[in-house]
């Protein structure tokens, strides 16, 4: 509410929203809330699409790959993965993880271990999959 009535620009007050959906669906995918996540990646793809942003339909095929992998669903979890920012670990987890459903161990196994070592600076997204990542690739 407070960016809502600011001064600040429209544009900035509308990228804000795209941010918030995203946030707020993160949560509710994480807390296995399934409704309110569905609520959030709708609005999410809503807001993103009135947007010329290509950084936000990369972020809508995260979203879906999110959503398909907690359903177990692996293959269309792989197909959004996949159109996913490969240059971000936790992508790369997120494919092992596909991969590791689909029972295609050496596959995940290999992921693991490239999202575990993945030569970053100063990546939070690094931050919070490395250790994750090294488990699961030293289980397999």
């Amino acid at each position: 509410m407070l960016i809502r009535n600011s001064k600040l620009s429209q544009q900035f007050k509308d990228n804000y929203e795209i941010f918030y959906a995203y946030s707020r669906f993160s949560v509710a995918i994480q807390k296995g809330e399934i409704d309110s996540a569905y609520y959030f990646s709708d609005l999410h793809q809503n807001l993103a699409s009135k947007t010329d942003n290509e950084f936000y339909s990369t972020r809508n095929n995260i979203i879906k790959g999110m959503i398909a992998l907690f359903q177990k669903d692996y293959n269309n979890a792989l197909l959004y993965f996949e159109k996913s920012n490969q240059q971000n670990p936790y992508n790369i987890y997120r494919t092992a993880i596909s991969y590791e459903g689909l029972g295609k161990i050496e596959k995940a196994k290999t992921l693991y271990d490239k999202a575990a070592h993945f030569n970053t600076l100063n990546d939070f997204s690094f931050f919070l999959i490395r250790q994750k990542a090294l488990k699961k690739s030293l289980e397999l």
